[in-house]
């Protein structure tokens, strides 16, 4: 499953699905019958003019390993102006208000849910938190605490108004993948005894060149309540070891920054400590992480999420491998070749069609020819599939932003 259709909120939701599935502090002992489903509602709105969204789901039993959307929900976001927003479910449990609105400096919104078996959820009215300050990106070599050396992903912004305070960050990161053994030939059997004779045909698609995006799944927050200016520097958001081939060949990174209220900051930064302990499971069951969602139809029930309207600003970089490390090699990939023979005979006679089956079942991909071919070896040098396609590991289709 790809994660990039994924936002912020997503992630979250999905990040504490899947801590009550594979949570479990000793000595507690769990047992499935004991188990009590409860709703996840997160959502973000901000102040970009945009089609918002709202992420529904349920915790599961921990011997479950899936994650449980709820589906068929009524959402609405109301404000104190009397608009409503409605939400249409666009895949299960993602939500999207069905016209573009952004969140406005002094309004106060709320969020109401109702389940498709009528249970009815609201949140506590929440204000923009505004703060848009331009934010800077600094990619920089660094060793990390561990020893490792790679590039550090560090942002910068200044709230001259001293308002600010409560910072998260997100990113997308976007990468070129470059195919090391590519062909601009497939081979081609022709289906008679082992594929014999084979052919070589021009691609049609492109196959050397593609590029890929990862989204952050991690909660990234800051404060700066103990400064004495509301300035954030050189704050890591990201580091990507200098082995990592995501960063061979050229790299470009979406930094977004949300500014949060206390409470929301307060929130998450709960949720983001029983990650780090591992015991988010455990918390639940002896000391509710508390959001501000509610059940309307139980005052009793236990609701996890919350809501926010948070200001953001965005800022992206683009850098090549030897921008950050001009002295040092690219990082190395796995990409041997070989080349199979045609056909194996065993001592009982029987034949295997070697070079068929890497083709035609394992999909492996013609580098070139093996003009002198040792003992044992076919007439082709082959290659495993990500390394003679980059559509493998990527697509091919030029992102609208990328810059060379």
């Amino acid at each position: 499953m790809k994660l990039n259709e994924y936002n912020y909120t997503g992630l979250i939701i999905l990040t504490i699905s899947l801590l009550f599935i594979n949570s479990c502090v000793e000595p507690f002992e769990y047992e499935s019958e004991d188990f009590e489903k409860l709703i996840i509602i997160n959502a973000v709105i901000t102040d970009e003019v945009k089609q918002q969204e709202v992420y529904i789901t349920n915790t599961t039993p921990i011997d479950e390993h899936y994650v449980s959307p709820e589906t068929n929900a009524t959402v609405i976001v109301k404000d104190d102006s009397q608009n409503e927003y409605t939400f249409t479910e666009v895949e299960p449990g993602k939500y999207m208000s069905q016209s573009s609105f952004g969140a406005l400096e002094g309004n106060k919104y709320s969020l109401h849910v109702q389940t498709s078996n009528g249970r009815k959820y609201f949140s506590k009215e929440v204000s923009l938190v505004s703060g848009k300050k331009p934010v800077d990106i600094n990619p920089i070599r660094r060793v990390n605490d561990e020893g490792v050396i790679g590039v550090d992903i560090l942002v910068n912004s200044y709230d001259e108004a001293n308002t600010s305070k409560y910072y998260r960050y997100e990113y997308e990161e976007t990468y070129k993948i470059i195919a090391q053994n590519w062909s601009p030939y497939d081979i081609v059997s022709s289906g008679l005894g082992c594929g014999e004779p084979f052919t070589f045909v021009v691609k049609q698609t492109e196959q050397q060149t593609c590029y890929n995006t990862l989204y952050s799944k991690e909660i990234i927050q800051t404060n700066t309540i103990n400064l004495i200016e509301d300035r954030v520097g050189d704050f890591s958001v990201r580091f990507v070891p200098m082995t990592n081939p995501i960063i061979k060949h050229r790299y470009s990174i979406l930094v977004k920054q949300y500014v949060q209220s206390r409470d929301a900051y307060a929130y998450y930064e709960k949720i983001n400590e029983s990650i780090k302990q591992g015991n988010v499971f455990s918390q639940v069951q002896t000391g509710f992480v508390h959001g501000n969602m509610f059940s309307e139809s139980n005052p009793n029930e236990n609701v996890i999420g919350y809501f926010e309207a948070s200001s953001v600003v965005s800022n992206r970089v683009f850098f090549n491998f030897e921008d950050v490390f001009p002295d040092e090699d690219e990082p190395d990939e796995e990409c041997n070749i070989f080349a199979p023979p045609i056909l194996e005979v065993d001592t009982r006679g029987n034949i295997s069609c070697v070079l068929t089956y890497y083709i035609e079942e394992l999909n492996f991909k013609f580098v070139y020819e093996n003009l002198t071919p040792q003992p044992g070896e076919g007439p082709y040098f082959m290659t495993i599939p990500r390394c003679g396609d980059c559509r493998e590991l990527g697509n091919a289709e030029v992102p609208n932003f990328w810059i060379e």
